[in-house]
């Protein structure tokens, strides 16, 4: 198979993988249902199965298929399997592989496309440096500013006045194309806020032209933290200041663990900066009712509705005790709380409310996916910890005075960046975007130590052209493997026309029917049609 084919294929995987970092935090359609979770999901569920399948059809070219072996594949995989198990045994089957009607994120499928972009990013050259890894953060930033600057827009009410409807999606202040919850933006712009803050300890540069690229770059990165800090300061979390503080507290930390770090210049950039964050996030944790968005905007942010951690808890376990090892199945936490509501609620100001979330991921994952997922989550979470210490002590002891290196510096930001979105996953609930970045950090993460230890980190390659029965049988599969993603992605395109209709034809009788037809299993279109 000619070169240049073979290369068309690598840069049609590596726009996709490029199109998924920066598209998914700032994709959302106003024609659908719901605007936000699902079309980011139909995103994930396009993108990641027809890059896995172009790296699938390069390898059947080059007639040899490498496999990048590392400790995490394997619980990854199991992690995987087990909650495909739990949603195949899922009270609503549909909910647990699709996503339940308004909250997409627990979709299986979109579990499997972030797998399967883990395993892409792994096992491919998109970032098998660390300018590359650099370069996919950086993309990821540019497009976090732009969602955040939209969302800023559209607390001063500027987006308002552009679409001149007040029934418009851009008329609401809490709009975000990260995720419509303000409170979950606020989780994402704190995990970005501090990638920001660790990107400005770069090393100094070596030439005219390396000085005027990161020349931008510090200009670009504090740009991002001056308004990543505004929007938080607006929205005013109390978890997003103590990721903030957590954050920065974690990079003095590593900055002190440098055996080249000067500990004369105290106030020099690496203390200065986080230790800065650390002030700002505990004046406003110290302040709990110090409202700034009344004071700037003229009127408070709208408050989100959230189960307490009792309440959620209360659910849990009587879930628990039902199914302890598959739970409910993923995407069924409104099933859950239906049945287990706790019935303080009654006398509360949210007794109307069907609560689709608990307030927490963790306790979440332990009802929907059962024990035993949970247990893979953890130790992957485990694993994780464990290498980076162990790996981080070998690395500072070899390189002895690093001063100002660029991979040190990388390493830290990534672990720390893991570190964050694992406590917020044990505090807050998740969406698309927090997903996507955890799974994205654990591959920079292995990729980052794949590149600097080769002995844990081995490359296995299966040669397809060994025997002619063998290559036959590898194409066979990946014919099989078309077939079902091309069938998959039918259903997809079925069920996204399907919530088009339903949302333009809402009141009408045969938008409905013909949404049924489209998609019989949400009983969503049913009930509408049911009212009318």
């Amino acid at each position: 198979m000619p070169d240049k084919f073979i290369n068309q294929i690598d840069k049609a995987i590596f726009v996709l993988i490029k199109a998924t970092i920066f598209l998914l935090p700032l994709f959302f359609l106003p024609w659908s249902g719901e605007y936000f979770e699902f079309n980011k999901q139909f995103l994930l569920w396009l993108f990641a199965p027809t890059a896995a399948l172009l790296w699938l059809f390069k390898a059947a070219a080059e007639k040899k298929l490498i496999v990048k072996a590392n400790p995490l594949n394997l619980p990854v995989l199991i992690f995987l399997s087990l909650t495909a198990v739990a949603a195949f045994f899922s009270l609503d089957r549909f909910s647990s592989f699709f996503g339940h009607f308004g909250r997409f994120s627990d979709a299986w499928l979109g579990l499997f496309s972030l797998v399967i972009f883990y395993f892409l990013i792994i096992n491919t050259r998109v970032a098998d440096s660390a300018e590359k890894i650099i370069g996919l953060i950086k993309l990821l930033l540019y497009s976090s500013f732009i969602a955040a600057a939209v969302s800023l827009a559209a607390m001063f009410g500027w987006l308002s006045a552009l679409s001149g409807d007040p029934l418009s999606i851009f008329s609401s202040a809490s709009f975000n194309p990260a995720g419509g919850s303000l409170l979950s933006l606020a989780g994402f712009l704190a995990t970005m806020s501090i990638i920001s803050a660790g990107f400005l300890f770069r090393p100094a540069p070596n030439s005219a032209e390396e000085f005027s690229s990161k020349k931008f770059d510090r200009i670009f990165f504090s740009a991002c933290l001056v308004l990543f800090l505004v929007i938080l300061a607006l929205v005013d979390f109390s978890l997003s200041w103590a990721l903030v503080i957590l954050g920065a507290g974690l990079i003095i930390f590593f900055r002190l663990l440098d055996p080249g770090f000067n500990f004369k210049k105290i106030l020099n950039r690496h203390l200065l900066i986080p230790g800065a964050l650390i002030i700002l996030a505990g004046f406003m944790l110290a302040l709990p009712n110090f409202n700034l968005a009344k004071i700037f905007l003229g009127r408070e942010l709208p408050k989100e509705a959230r189960l307490e951690y009792g309440q959620s808890w209360t659910i849990v376990k009587e879930v628990f005790k039902k199914s302890p090892a598959l739970g409910s199945g993923p995407g069924t936490f409104a099933e859950d709380f239906s049945l287990f509501r706790p019935a303080e609620l009654n006398q509360s100001a949210f007794w109307q409310i069907r609560f689709d979330k608990s307030r927490s991921h963790f306790l979440e994952t332990l009802a929907t996916a059962g024990l035993l997922s949970l247990l893979s989550w953890f130790l992957i979470i485990c694993l994780v910890f464990y290498l980076n210490i162990v790996l981080l002590k070998k690395y500072l002891a070899s390189r002895g005075a690093l001063g100002a290196d660029e991979d040190y510096n990388l390493i830290t930001v990534l672990f720390i960046i893991f570190i964050l979105i694992f406590c917020s996953q044990l505090l807050f609930l998740t969406n698309t975007v927090l997903n996507f970045i955890f799974w994205f950090c654990l591959a920079l993460i292995i990729v980052f130590w794949q590149r600097n230890n080769q002995i844990l980190f081995k490359e296995k390659t299966i040669d397809l052209n060994k025997t002619v029965i063998f290559y036959r049988a590898s194409v066979l599969i990946l014919f099989i493997l078309s077939a079902g993603v091309f069938t998959l992605l039918v259903f997809e395109v079925k069920f996204f026309a399907a919530d088009l209709i339903a949302a333009r034809d809402s009141d009408r009788e045969t938008g409905l029917i013909t949404a049924i037809k489209l998609n019989p299993y949400l009983y969503n279109y049913r009930l509408g049609l049911a009212k009318l």
